[in-house]
């Protein structure tokens, strides 16, 4: 049985996450579409999967809402839910999407085939990076002469790791 004193806290939790949700909608003029981005950040950071109650609590929204979102999630196949397991994850959809955004990207499409040119002459491994926010570098172009040396296309990098943050340290304006 609960004691009444961890009633209040989970009470009082519940609450704030509800608060806090709908603080955020306010300010939002479309709620439903950043809860379903807010679900797909969350579930690229799980790569293993969410239980539906773990995501609706970290969104801070009803379980009911929340799965609600992950159905239509999955009918556009961004989101997987395996019956099994219970557990919600990143559909193939969203590859498909992340294919097409690096085809057309200018920059890739100019430093893919120089990258290629420098791994194989040099035997090493060669990105190409874009800023992603304040913290990030986003891999967009990447070669390598070893399956596995390099890091994947579309991974998110620390911005002052290696050599790359190196330069970025060197050239921020910002640091």
């Amino acid at each position: 049985m609960m004691s009444s004193n961890t009633q209040t806290k989970r009470t009082t939790s519940e609450a704030s996450s509800h608060q806090a949700a709908a603080a955020t909608e306010n300010k939002s003029r479309a709620p439903a579409v950043q809860r379903a981005c807010a679900a797909l950040r969350l579930l690229s950071r799980h790569p293993e999967g969410l239980i539906l109650s773990h995501v609706a609590r970290q969104l801070g929204v009803l379980p009911s809402s929340c799965l609600h979102i992950m159905r239509e999630l999955a009918a556009a196949n961004l989101v997987a839910y395996h019956e099994d397991t219970k557990l919600y994850m990143l559909g193939s959809g969203i590859l498909f999407m992340a294919r097409q955004i690096t085809q057309r990207n200018p920059l890739v499409q100019i430093a893919q085939p120089h990258l290629n040119r420098l791994s194989r002459e040099f035997e090493i491994g060669a990105s190409a990076q874009e800023r992603d926010g304040e913290r990030h570098l986003l891999l967009v172009a990447a070669a390598s002469m070893l399956p596995g040396d390099m890091v994947a296309q579309g991974a998110r990098i620390a911005l002052f790791t290696g050599a790359s943050g190196r330069l970025m340290a060197a050239f921020n304006p910002f640091t």
